[in-house]
């Protein structure tokens, strides 16, 4: 079996898609060769170094216009003639920067830091300048003027000065190779940027602009206000602003998508139900070209790592006819021929020639396709249609935004024809000439239509304007134009003659519409095949939306802690067990995290450590005692132990790993409560998420506090019923009379138990017994070694028994739980706006752990919203209500007491 594959694989081609026999791959199926996931990955990386360089020269040639206005604005004779005045005068104080305001229309830094990247290659290619580029990170609060200076020296000197003196770039400027060139400063972003720092370089800059020929140019989003709002007018006022502005960030994914979805020479398309959702991840999430060409390739890599087949689209490109390709097929491995035959199901007939023709008569098709398609496009846009909703109509026969309700787009196209004017037809006819010249047939019928159309009244082509009587102009009509016509004496017996001397121009006019409407629905019935109705489309077509949906908005901690527990699976190498048991041979991050599973949620750092080095002191005894024929290294440690270097190598390892894990957000490193032990951050991965867990055992113990306090007050109303008198018969003779009796044995035996309640109640002039000693009874308790709280007296504070106490006592602490239980419900709720652990989010926190260094760890990413972030949000609500109607019950209960 091994013999068949390699002669399989060598077949289709052997100088470039020889497998690597060292190398362990998947296989999509189940008897594949181990080749072909090589001639998967070689025809992914030639499809997209082909868009790549497809995108980079269509951004290009986009920004081109703008890119060469800038370059003439700054290079114009009258800009040097006034820097040459300037620069001999030396005057500094009349002088004013010369700077530009360049508009991206995006928010988003990465397309800015794209389009400024094309700038300064565009005007450093032509020579005509010398150019410096300030990033955002440069003009920070923190760094002050000193770094966007030190920059600006370097990249202009080409050497690092050790002062920020605008002398040394004055000095460098007069020397005969740099005096003829101005020198253009670029602030990419100056929206990101700090204000004070923004401030005080235009004003340096300014100060010199009469010595040196200085160019500013700020990058900006959309309108001038936010500059105006970030500097203060003696700033702005030294600013000579001319502005610039590209093209919309909708314009130039509309032109990607046309270089890279239509005109590709590739045999490779997207289904319907991923191009709408491409169209929807670039609304919803940041509008850039770059997060869309981010979402191309992960389709790209979905689609040529899970089709068994999908090198076909590349090789049928490099096929120059059909016979080539038809034997390329033939070669194919059985498993893969198996596989086609179960795409399209057929009976009889060999299935590498059913491919083969089925792929090349898509391939043969695909330039009318496109042809009909900007056909279409060309018309829709004269008709207020965009480009997503024609691009979508040719794709099926859904509709795709609001404005398509119940036909398809093209149709909609070909019935709104005959609403055109002739003058935007004839403008219309030239643009499809122009598409169709390679196609002779169409070519013919747009001749044919040309012709049409230029028998047509000229009126209806330019008609004439005339002032209504409120002074706005109106078009004249065709009878309108007859009745002035008919104005004149000698035009009267014309216009009374009921029989016309011409045929009307009107049905020429609806002649050549409907010529026009018949053109386009032989288009889209000759041309126009939705590509997920073509057999064999799987080859070709990635129509998998759900895995891209994963791929773009998975659970990006889940993922990683799976990753790191089954490495083995995804680097299919021999060394470490298949089991996913801890080995020396894993990776260090993926080690220290399989040995932190072992521990609870607080994982103690020196047992944690301990473990990570047993693993690589076993791998060194280990690989000593597999060298029996080499001379043993001698060290100066006992034996057993592990040499110094070695434990340092050891201990630097363990410091990554655990900073890593720190970074993904597995980890939360130790606190000041607990110096010598870190936190796991994610536990078991249920559905549940954390947040929600916490919260449910808050309830639960908020619960067993109201369970108590209840309790205490039910006991509390009861023991009021029991308090009887006669159980304080045996003190009696020690409160009556003027010389009363020490209380006996008896007494203090009952005194110790009875309730102080009790007492009280009936000691007094209205009620109980009459002829006691109120201050003699007071003292009883003391005498009977029973503690009695300082200014006790009946009817005071003190007077409630010791249950009473207790109650008040629960409350009390129910309500300082209630407290910091709100103070914990603030801290959640930021942690849950912010992504948190609810989101699957990381955090960012500096990492300084031990002796791994001072040097801190910063991480941040954008975290996906997921269905947990929601759930935590409703349950933080709810359990938040509950808080404050458990307050508000302690509180009212307290005031009644």
């Amino acid at each position: 079996m091994a013999e068949d594959s390699e002669e399989e694989c060598g077949a289709p081609d052997d100088n470039r898609l020889q497998a690597r026999k060292d190398r362990v791959v998947s296989r999509l199926l189940p008897d594949e060769p181990e080749c072909c996931e090589q001639w998967r990955k070689d025809a992914f990386d030639k499809f997209w170094r082909h868009v790549e360089s497809v995108v980079e020269s269509t951004l290009e040639d986009g920004n081109a216009d703008c890119f060469s206005s800038i370059e003439q604005w700054i290079c114009n004779s009258q800009f040097c003639k006034e820097q040459i005045k300037l620069y001999s005068s030396r005057n500094a104080s009349s002088s004013r920067l010369s700077s530009a305001l360049l508009f991206s229309g995006s928010v988003d830094s990465s397309d800015t830091h794209a389009i400024f990247d094309g700038l300064c290659s565009h005007l450093q290619k032509q020579n005509r300048c010398r150019v410096a580029r300030l990033q955002p990170h440069l003009l920070l609060g923190k760094h002050g003027v000193n770094s966007p200076l030190r920059s600006l020296f370097k990249q202009f000197t080409g050497i690092t000065p050790e002062t920020t003196d605008m002398e040394i770039l004055a000095a460098w400027h007069q020397e005969s190779c740099n005096e003829q060139y101005p020198l253009v400063v670029i602030v990419e972003d100056a929206e990101h940027s700090h204000s004070s720092v923004l401030a005080e370089l235009v004003v340096i800059l300014s100060e010199w602009a009469a010595q040196l020929p200085l160019v500013l140019i700020m990058g900006m989003a959309m309108t001038e206000d936010s500059l105006q709002m970030m500097l203060p007018a003696s700033v702005t006022g030294r600013l000579h602003v001319h502005s610039f502005y590209l093209k919309s960030p909708l314009h130039r994914l509309e032109a990607v998508v046309q270089a890279v979805l239509i005109d590709l020479p590739f045999v490779f398309t997207w289904g319907t139900a991923v191009v709408k959702y491409f169209y929807e991840f670039f609304y919803s999430h940041d509008n850039t070209v770059t997060s869309f060409l981010r979402l191309l390739k992960v389709s790209c890599m979905e689609h040529f790592s899970k089709q068994p087949l999908s090198f076909l689209c590349v090789n049928l490109v490099d096929s120059t006819s059909q016979v080539e390709f038809e034997k390329f097929c033939k070669k194919l491995p059985s498993a893969h021929l198996k596989y086609a035959s179960i795409l399209s199901p057929s009976q009889g007939g060999d299935i590498s020639q059913k491919i083969a023709a089925a792929l090349w008569s898509y391939k043969a098709n695909r330039r009318c396709w496109s042809m009909a398609f900007q056909c279409f496009l060309a018309a829709g846009l004269h008709m207020k249609f965009k480009f997503a909703d024609v691009y979508y109509g040719a794709l099926t026969s859904s509709k795709f935004s609001a404005v398509v309700k119940d036909e398809n787009v093209l149709s909609l196209i070909t019935e709104r024809m005959k609403y055109l004017a002739v003058s935007t037809m004839s403008e219309l006819l030239r643009e499809w000439a122009l598409l169709t010249s390679h196609n002779g047939q169409c070519s013919k019928d747009l001749e044919a239509l040309r012709k049409q159309l230029s028998s047509t009244d000229p009126a209806d082509v330019a008609p004439p304007l005339q002032s209504s009587f409120c002074g706005t102009p109106s078009m004249t009509t065709r009878r309108m134009r007859a009745l002035m016509g008919c104005s004149s004496p000698p035009s009267v017996s014309h216009c009374n003659d009921p029989k016309p001397t011409e045929q009307p121009k009107g049905d020429q006019k609806a002649k050549s519409m409907r010529m026009a409407m018949e053109f386009l629905e032989r288009l889209q019935r000759d041309y126009i095949v939705a590509p997920e109705s073509i057999p064999f489309h799987d080859v070709f077509c990635f129509k998998d939306v759900n895995a891209l949906k994963q791929a773009m908005t998975g659970e990006t901690r889940k993922r990683v802690h799976s990753d790191l527990l089954s490495s083995q699976a995804t680097l299919k190498c021999e060394c470490c067990p298949s089991n996913g048991s801890p080995a020396f041979s894993l990776h260090d991050t993926a080690l220290a995290y399989a040995l932190s599973l072992e521990h609870n949620e607080l994982v103690n750092v020196h047992d944690w450590y301990q473990s990570f080095e047993f693993l690589h002191s076993e791998n060194k005894s280990a690989e000593t005692s597999r060298k029996r024929g080499a001379k043993r290294k001698v060290f100066s440690s006992s034996e057993g132990e592990i040499p110094k270097p070695a434990v340092a190598s050891i201990q630097a390892r363990f410091c990554k790993a655990v900073a890593e894990l720190h970074v993904t957000g597995l980890l939360r490193l130790p606190k000041k409560r607990r110096p010598d032990s870190v936190q796991r951050i994610s536990i078991g991965f249920s559905s549940e998420s954390s947040f929600v867990r916490r919260a449910s055992r808050k309830m639960k113990r908020i619960s067993m506090l109201l369970v108590v306090a209840v309790m205490a007050i039910a006991m509390y109303g009861a023991s009021a019923d029991y308090c009887d008198l006669t159980t304080l018969l045996p003190c009696l003779s020690s409160v009556i009379g003027d010389k009363p009796t020490p209380p006996s044995e008896e007494c203090c035996a009952v005194v110790r138990v009875v309730d102080p309640d009790c007492v009280c109640g009936h000691v007094g002039d209205d009620e109980g017994i009459t002829g006691i000693n109120v201050k003699l009874a007071a003292q009883i308790p003391k005498k009977c070694g029973r503690h009695v709280p300082k200014g006790f007296k009946c009817g005071g504070s003190f007077s409630c028994c010791a249950l009473s106490r207790l109650v008040n006592y629960v409350l009390l602490v129910f309500l300082v739980s209630i407290k910091t239980l709100r103070k914990l419900m603030k801290r959640w709720r930021r942690q849950v706006q912010r992504g948190g652990d609810a989101a699957n989010g990381v955090f960012a926190e500096p990492f300084s752990f031990g002796s791994c260094g001072s040097k801190a760890y910063k991480f941040s990413r954008e975290r996906p919203q997921d269905e947990n972030h929601q759930e935590s949000l409703e349950v933080h609500n709810d359990l938040r209500a509950d808080v404050r109607n458990f307050g508000r019950f302690g509180y009212n209960w307290l005031k009644l007491r």
